[in-house]
């Protein structure tokens, strides 16, 4: 497969026609025709005959409207008149890399693709190679990552529709990635060695440099091009050209020329703290309100730089975000909407710590940090981290003693956000138990456990070797009824109740046989 860079950002891919001639797809951009694209391609619009007689349903008697993105096969320029030397590649089209032209990297809920050719939309997991032509789709609250062969990375945000049309190189040009946004909005990452990438939508066609921009498609069919930062990006419609140079925007409606640039709204500053919260550890973020703010966006990844998103979340008449997170490390950054729909730069990154946020109760299940735990409960450290009471510690703590107790965490990068757990007694009573005994019969007794803690669902009674019980059945409201045999009797035994293989409570029992 061969490939150049066509004139005015058409994508024209090099594949043998039936006949022999060489044919080639033709990618179609926004204000398109079948007179224009044989102009450009072929030096004369009357030749839009020639297009036809490979596109009959597109420029053939009857002329349709050419919708962006659709796909026209076209001959190699060089029957009939010649196009101008400028708009033509002087030279062979080069060989394409071996391999997809971008790869999803990150995958964030639910994140759907579709090669052209297929049916049906599937599940989208971190690896998958897309080719041109794929669409990749996201949901209400999914987030994807895309990143292609020269680095460059494109963040889809929650239901956005992107059509990859891969890359191209000549000799003289570093590579370009080319996609298209259909709906929604996308960030865009481009390194310094990295080419350039264009992103086509219904209303305009953006090129973006190195440093950081965001396309979005308003409900309006609106594209709104803002550059963050690095060299200016090149918003093309309408037969207009303007240059947005970073902390600028533009937005062009269907059908319009582009707006001059104009200013964005500034990002949001003094970020806060992250804390401990009930139900659970929750990414607390505070920021200072900024002029004219229609709302806020909060983006948190794992990467510094906004690599591997994990989460977003839109604020509005407020300058806080809460969050559930899991423990681990993260990057926050926050940034102002404003009243025109544009975005501003994302505020500095600020790097939040989140705790762990679970304890393992006894017998089963977990519990919140922040919520009272019996005793015989377990701190559990995620991988990667180390915590324990007073000390990060490596493996599971048993909390043996009630009361407030502190625990500290860390992982590789050093300490993170402790928690105070609340550990709660379990009392046992024995609340029944017969009044005559005969040796050599089971005997029952009913126990009831008390605490303000949650209790286990089932427990097992550990004593002298002289007692044998059986499992206790549960009666409801802490209540068990356990039975035992006895082979002599017992004077102060110390009974252990026991949830899984941790002792939550004791009680003492006198027992005298007859005859002893």
């Amino acid at each position: 497969m061969r490939r150049w860079l066509a004139p005015f950002g058409a994508v024209l891919l090099g594949l043998p026609a039936a006949h022999g001639q060489p044919l080639n797809d033709y990618i179609i951009k926004p204000g398109d025709s079948c007179a224009g694209i044989a102009a450009r391609i072929f030096g004369d619009g009357r030749q839009w005959r020639r297009i036809g007689e490979y596109n009959p349903e597109y420029c053939g008697q009857r002329q349709r409207v050419l919708l962006p993105g659709e796909i026209l096969r076209l001959p190699w320029p060089g029957e009939g008149k010649a196009a101008p030397t400028s708009e033509v590649p002087p030279t062979a089209p080069e060989a394409n890399p071996p391999g997809a032209d971008a790869q999803v990297t990150t995958v964030v809920r639910r994140v759907e693709a579709r090669a052209p050719d297929a049916p049906d939309w599937q599940a989208a997991a971190r690896g998958t190679d897309l080719f041109r032509g794929w669409r990749v789709s996201t949901g209400d609250d999914s987030l994807a990552e895309l990143t292609f062969r020269d680095t460059s990375i494109l963040t889809l945000r929650p239901n956005a529709l992107v059509i990859v049309y891969g890359q191209s190189a000549r000799s003289t040009r570093r590579p370009t990635g080319r996609a298209k946004l259909e709906r929604g909005a996308l960030k865009t990452r481009l390194a310094e060695l990295a080419g350039k990438l264009t992103v086509e939508t219904a209303a305009a066609e953006a090129e973006l440099g190195q440093g950081s921009s965001l396309v979005a498609v308003d409900a309006a069919g609106a594209s709104l091009v803002a550059n963050h930062d690095g060299v200016p990006a090149v918003v093309t419609a309408g037969g207009s050209r303007v240059e947005v140079p970073a902390g600028m925007g533009s937005k062009v409606e269907k059908g319009h020329r582009p707006t001059a640039p104009r200013p964005l709204p500034p990002a949001p500053a003094r970020l806060g703290g992250a804390r401990e919260v009930a139900n659970g550890a929750l990414l607390d973020v505070t920021w200072s309100p900024a002029d004219g703010a229609a709302g806020y966006r909060v983006d948190i990844s794992r990467g510094l730089d906004g690599a591997e998103p994990v989460a977003a979340g839109f604020v509005e008449g407020a300058s806080r975000f809460v969050m559930p997170m899991p423990p681990g490390r993260y990057a926050v950054t926050v940034s102002t909407l404003g009243a025109d729909g544009f975005e501003s730069r994302p505020s500095e990154v600020w790097r939040v710590a989140v705790g762990p946020a679970e304890v393992a109760l006894p017998g089963g299940g977990v519990g919140p940090v922040t919520s009272p735990v019996p005793t015989g409960a377990r701190l559990v450290p995620p991988p990667g981290f180390r915590c324990g009471v007073g000390a990060p510690a490596d493996g599971p703590v048993l909390l043996t003693r009630a009361g407030n107790v502190d625990v500290v965490c860390a992982d590789d990068e050093g300490p993170l956000p402790g928690a105070r757990v609340r550990v709660e007694a379990v009392r046992a009573r024995v609340v029944d138990f017969p009044r005559r005994l005969k040796r050599g019969q089971p005997i029952t007794l009913k126990l009831r456990l008390e605490s303000k803690a949650p209790l286990p669902a089932a427990i097992a009674l550990a004593g002298p070797p002289a007692l044998a019980f059986d499992p206790p059945v549960p009666l409801g409201g802490g209540e068990f009824q356990a039975t035992f045999r006895a082979t002599g009797s017992v004077q102060d035994a110390t009974i252990q109740v026991l949830a899984g293989d941790a002792e939550i409570s004791h009680f003492t029992l006198n027992l005298k046989l007859p005859g002893d």
